[in-house]
């Protein structure tokens, strides 16, 4: 076909409008960006978690043991000692009421003595009380029990243990009448006590 001069064919179709849009290429918007959380109240790190943990369950079981070791060394005085001694005259019972009352309280006494309460204590505070819903009230259940005991120990025992001291050179039957069956009765219910402490801290393990 031959071509028509500078007119447009009229069997092609008109060309469409000019497009107005933004171009592609223009700059694309940035999103802002959030504004970072306040250290306050980030969680803590798992590191600082985890050591804390392994100080509580070391504390846990320090106090199991020490606890164990307090009611076994009651246990022997309720089912072996104070059996025995009760077959001895009143001179003899005496005498060796009082030896044992000046060897007893030593080193290896004492940190028994203050570990039933202070280990348990520590190991409650240091978060086992608010993050274990059976170990802690287990454990502050212990500590009650101790607490307990060593309350018989200061307000029953240790006055006796005086008296019978004082007593020394006087009437030892008169002595005895008046330490030896309110003492044992005192020490069997600071013993049970240091039973039920020791079997709580074992259920909190």
């Amino acid at each position: 076909m031959g071509r028509t001069g500078g007119r447009p064919d009229p069997t092609l179709p008109a060309p469409g409008p000019a497009r107005t849009g933004p171009s592609r290429t223009g700059p694309v918007p940035v999103r802002a960006r959030r504004a970072p959380r306040p250290l306050e109240n980030a969680p803590c790190e798992p590191s600082s978690r985890a050591m804390m943990s392994a100080m509580t369950s070391l504390l846990l079981v320090l106090a199991t043991i020490v606890t164990g070791l307090y009611a076994g060394f009651m246990l022997t005085f309720l089912t072996g000692i104070m059996p025995g001694l009760a077959d001895l005259t009143d001179e003899q019972f005496a005498a060796a009421m009082r030896r044992f009352n000046e060897k007893v309280p030593g080193p290896v006494f004492l940190v028994l003595f203050l570990g039933v309460v202070a280990l348990p204590a520590a190991a409650f505070f240091t978060g086992l009380g608010e993050h274990d819903e059976v170990a802690g009230p287990a454990v502050l259940a212990a500590l009650i029990c101790s607490v307990a005991g060593h309350l018989i120990t200061v307000a029953g025992n240790i006055p006796l243990n005086n008296a019978l001291a004082a007593s020394e050179g006087g009437d030892d039957s008169a002595a005895r009448a008046a330490f030896e069956s309110r003492w044992n009765m005192l020490h069997r219910v600071r013993t049970l006590l240091s039973l039920a402490a020791f079997v709580l801290l074992v259920v909190a393990l």
